[in-house]
């Protein structure tokens, strides 16, 4: 068990999204033959995302483990950090598909694809922030660029959105 939670705990997390999802997904689409069969196709979708890191476990660290050949492997924290910006990039490609973007609708995308958007965007941030401090020429010069962009995107997104509406550009 990850983090010392125990399986009875894991199961009732699990449970809870399924239902939560459900209940979601009747809350939008009702109780009728789509609602159903919706609701029934999501949480399909997420047994199966539950179930698939017990499944390739064993080849992942077969297949990723030689990534760590050249010194020790990377704490938990940055595995955890970084499977989540991936599954943020998941849920972002999945709900981009038009029919499940309208079972959140356009509030909800609004939501999931800025909170999705900024976790990746803090993921990346923290692999090329902190190498800075006591970072050589040649490693500024790796990291540098990529750590000003990691500051400028959120700044950029920040100032348009509190650009007023409606105030364009003016084409020039």
């Amino acid at each position: 068990m990850t983090a010392g939670l125990s399986a009875p705990i894991w199961m009732i997390v699990a449970a809870g999204a399924a239902i939560a999802l459900a209940v979601s997904v009747f809350a939008h689409l009702g109780v009728g033959k789509i609602g159903t069969e919706t609701a029934l196709r999501l949480t399909a979708r997420l047994a199966f995302l539950l179930f698939w890191p017990s499944y390739v476990g064993g080849a992942l660290v077969t297949l990723i483990g030689w990534l760590c050949w050249i010194g020790s492997a990377p704490s938990v924290k940055t595995f955890a950090i970084f499977g989540m910006a991936v599954l943020w990039t998941y849920l972002l490609a999945l709900f981009s598909i038009k029919r499940l973007g309208q079972v959140v609708g356009s509030m909800g995308w609004w939501i999931l694809r800025n909170i999705g958007m900024n976790y990746i965007a803090f993921a990346f941030a923290l692999d090329f922030l902190p190498p800075l401090h006591n970072a050589t020429a040649r490693q500024l010069a790796a990291y540098l660029p990529f750590a000003v962009l990691a500051v400028l995107g959120p700044a950029a997104r920040i100032v348009a959105a509190l650009k007023p509406v409606g105030q364009g550009s003016s084409g020039r």
